[in-house]
């Protein structure tokens, strides 16, 4: 597999007019660098300082207002190019801030404002991702790790939901109590966070239930 990595700094986000045309602006440009890489590479990794907040709640402490003609740029741009929020994918709750200084900071602002983002089909090859302090910046490194696999002539192994479980009506009940308690959730406001995080707790029952399956049926 070809692995295509963009580094990207993206312009301060101000409440003007002019400010958040240039951001658009700035995503629009980034579209045709993932043009271009599709072309080349298998997948993508797209990082760096995006100089803004997917999640008001989750990814920034004491408030911020993201314009929302920015946050649907950029969302309408992972959509195009099937790329994840590395971090909320994994953690789809938790806070942690990469805009964290460990000096003076008497408003108390944090912000997540660095991330990666990824192609889909890179999302089984990631072991870990982390926010990891760094003495000579205010904002946190952010290491992400992948473990490359040598397979012959073959796609990337991807997991595919087993659809025999789609009839199975104790499968489906629990699913559906997933998607309920997920839709409640206050704190998930984002609508992109919260369908990852409902593919995901999905994507676990699925597994768990195929694993029993195939033991049962290894055991007859």
């Amino acid at each position: 597999m070809t692995i295509q990595v963009i580094s990207i700094y993206a312009p301060n986000l101000l409440p003007t007019a002019g400010s958040q045309e240039e951001y658009v602006n700035f995503i629009i440009s980034l579209e045709h660098f993932l043009e271009e890489a599709r072309n080349v590479a298998d997948a993508v990794i797209v990082g760096g300082d995006w100089n803004m907040v997917l999640d008001d709640n989750l990814d920034a402490e004491k408030g911020t207002n993201t314009p929302k003609i920015c946050i649907d740029q950029l969302l309408e741009l992972m959509d195009n190019f099937t790329l994840t929020d590395v971090f909320r994918s994994m953690y789809p709750e938790r806070k942690s801030h990469t805009f964290a200084p460990a000096g003076q900071n008497p408003k108390g602002i944090f912000r997540r404002l660095d991330y990666f983002l990824v192609s889909a089909d890179l999302l089984e090859m990631i072991d870990s991702i982390e926010h990891v302090e760094h003495h000579i910046s205010d904002h946190r490194r952010v290491v992400l790790t992948l473990t490359a696999t040598q397979k012959k002539k073959k796609a990337p192994s991807l997991w595919r939901h087993n659809d025999i479980l789609n009839k199975k009506a104790e499968f489906i009940e629990e699913c559906e109590a997933e998607v309920k308690d997920v839709t409640q959730r206050e704190e998930l406001t984002d609508a992109r966070a919260k369908w990852e995080y409902i593919k995901y707790r999905i994507r676990k029952i699925s597994r768990r239930y195929n694993k029993r399956r195939i033991e049962e049926r290894s055991q007859r």
